[in-house]
């Protein structure tokens, strides 16, 4: 919770900021835009000033002068209006060019922006897949640990008893032994003194069935030795198997985290680009458009000068 947390505002932190550059961007963009809409319309109030002055003179010179005088003082101008015909007409073309050019771009762009949109969905959609698994793994964890733990406990119980079961045993076996010395004492002494009184010979009876019955208490003592040993190699084996298991889970646990984290960053770099280029995208469009105007301006600056230039040949004809 705390790494999505985390993310969740270095993403915030990231989106305003790439917000805030984007602001700076379309500013700067609208700047250079009125910058360039004055410089035209300051150019066109100079051409048509140049004009009017054309026109002005041509009629002074109309009622002053012959055809001929004429003639020479308009061809001044219109040269200068051939030359100026000309620098707009390559000015024309170069604006054709970069206007074809910059729309050829804003498409790659386009294409390449669609492209890591669709990249950036299949990145999310792994992430949530994995952080699901990751859940999972972490809950089969959670599981193999409780498992684990109540598996030692169990072992330590069991400890417990074969300790106390041995204590008994050793117990069992002095007593055992001293019985068999008792017996083995007794039964010399019965060899010497076989005709002793029934006392002796029933204190022996006595003393063999306690022999049987401690013979029969280590016998069943031996059985649940052998028996608790059977169910602590069980156990331990079973302890072995959970704790492979649970090694292998934090392997695969760490290697899922470690791809999570590299899957975060590629999100997040795609995003950053996405941004950029949405950026890119929106001032070549503002320019894409800057262009247009002034390519249709330019275009009737053109058709205006060759009216000038049919209207002089008219009149030089």
């Amino acid at each position: 919770a705390e790494n999505k947390l985390r993310l969740a505002l270095e993403l915030t932190a990231n989106s305003e900021e790439a917000m805030e550059r984007l602001r700076e961007a379309l500013s700067k963009a609208w700047m250079e835009s009125d910058a360039s809409l004055l410089r035209e319309q300051d150019t066109q109030e100079r051409l048509q000033e140049v004009m009017i002055k054309c026109e002005g003179l041509e009629s002074k010179e109309v009622k002053k002068q012959d055809d001929t005088s004429e003639f020479g003082h308009l061809a001044k101008y219109k040269n200068i209006i051939l030359r100026e015909r000309d620098r707009l007409n390559g000015e024309v073309i170069d604006l054709e060019k970069r206007l074809q050019f910059q729309r050829y771009y804003s498409e790659s762009l386009e294409y390449i922006n669609k492209n890591n949109e669709e990249s950036m969905s299949k990145l999310n959609a792994n992430l949530r897949m994995l952080e699901t698994e990751k859940g999972n793994f972490e809950i089969k964890i959670r599981s193999l640990q409780n498992n684990l733990d109540d598996q030692k406990e169990i072992n330590t119980r069991t400890a417990l008893k074969m300790e106390s079961v041995n204590r008994e045993l050793t117990e069992t076996q002095k007593k055992l032994a001293k019985k068999i010395a008792d017996y083995d004492q007794q039964k010399h002494i019965l060899e010497k003194l076989r005709n002793d009184n029934a006392i002796n010979t029933r204190q022996l009876l006595k003393n063999d069935e306690e022999i049987t019955e401690l013979r029969k208490e280590q016998r069943d003592n031996e059985e649940i030795i052998r028996t608790l040993r059977l169910e602590d190699k069980v156990k331990a084996n079973t302890i072995g198997q959970l704790t492979k298991k649970y090694k292998k889970t934090l392997q695969d646990h760490s290697s899922i985290s470690s791809k999570l984290y590299k899957l975060n960053r590629l999100n997040h770099t795609l995003g950053e680009d996405i941004s950029r280029l949405k950026n890119q995208i929106n001032a070549l469009e503002k320019d894409l458009l800057n262009s247009t105007y002034k390519f249709d301006e330019l275009r009737r600056v053109k058709e205006n000068l060759q009216h000038e230039r049919e209207a002089l040949r008219n009149n030089q004809y």
